[in-house]
Parts: C-alpha cells; structure tokens; sequence
C-alpha cells in the first residue's frame, strides 16, 4: 500500500511540475515579445533630424522629389518616413546608412 502511495505521490508532483514549468516558458515568451515590441518603437522626429545618406537616396531614388510629411526614428536607427509623392502617400523605412529595408507594420 505504501508503494502504491508513493507511486500516486511522484506521479502528482510530475504533472504538478511540469505544468508550472509550462507557464513559465508561456510568461517568459510573452515578456519577450513585449520588449521586441517596445525596442522596436518609433518616436516621432523632425524632418531636419534625418541623416544625410536618407535624404540622399530620397533625391537619388524618386524621380519627383518627395513631400515628407512624418519621419520617425526607432532605438536600432531605423528610420520610418512617411511621405507623399506625386499625391500618393506612402511609409517607407531606412536605416541610418540610407539604405531601404523591408518592416511589417
């Protein structure tokens, strides 16, 4: 009876472990993708703040010099800017060396 017991015992405590383990990993998952999504904010700049080499591909890039109505920065220099050209607006990213990388809005 007493290995019986103790078999029902270990037996608990395994689901009761393995549970709380799975909660853990669900939290620390969770926390991490909300400090990817906090590191990865933009605050908004004015237009004068913008590196040379961004301004640089705009003119080098678009035939009709573009209108920049809002340009933003993120903590990894990336720069989101937001602007109309030929009465289209769009969003367009960058990163500090004017080079035009691909984000998910």
């Amino acid at each position: 009876m007493k290995k019986v017991f103790f078999v029902i015992a270990a037996a608990f405590s395994f689901v009761l472990l393995s549970t709380t383990n799975t909660m853990a990993q669900d939290t620390a998952e969770t926390t991490m993708e909300k400090v990817e999504a906090v590191q990865d904010e933009f605050k908004q700049i004015s237009p004068e703040e913008l590196p040379q080499a961004i301004s640089e591909a705009l003119q080098r890039d678009f035939k009709a010099t573009p209108e920049l109505t809002e340009v933003y920065k993120n903590s990894k220099d990336e720069y989101k800017l937001v602007l109309t050209v030929d009465g289209q607006q769009t969003t367009l990213y960058a990163n500090e060396k004017g080079e035009w990388i691909q984000k998910d809005e």
